[in-house]
């Protein structure tokens, strides 16, 4: 799936997109959460799923990632430099080399997460 497939059933209402490889994929400045993607005042209710999504070596700068599932999630590689991730659940994902400078990752929860050279 392409980047921009997602954003489209994201608008649809799609919420959850388990499995989904979007490896090497620019989500720059996409917004997870609220009424409507990518909008810039959208409020952080989370409860979107990217449940072991691949996102390695996709460039996630400034997404707004505020309560999403990303348990088992592949980010290993990804730019998340400045991306919001409060409160998303990050148990088993890989986060190994990934760019995490000025990175919002308050509340979020880290069980047996792979965070090596990052």
């Amino acid at each position: 799936m392409k980047a921009k497939e997602l954003l489209e059933r994201y608008k649809a209402g799609e919420r959850d997109f388990s499995r989904v490889d979007l490896s090497k994929e620019n989500l720059s400045g996409a917004v997870w959460v609220g009424d409507e993607f990518g909008g810039e005042n959208d409020y952080p209710v989370g409860g979107s799923s990217l449940r072991g999504i691949n996102l390695s070596q996709a460039n996630l700068a400034r997404v707004r990632l505020d309560g999403v599932d990303l348990r088992g999630a592949n980010l290993r590689g990804a730019n998340l430099e400045m991306a919001f991730m409060a409160r998303a659940n990050l148990t088993d994902a890989n986060l190994s080399e990934a760019i995490l400078f000025q990175n919002s990752l308050h509340h979020a929860l880290f069980k047996r997460t792979q965070c090596k050279k990052a």
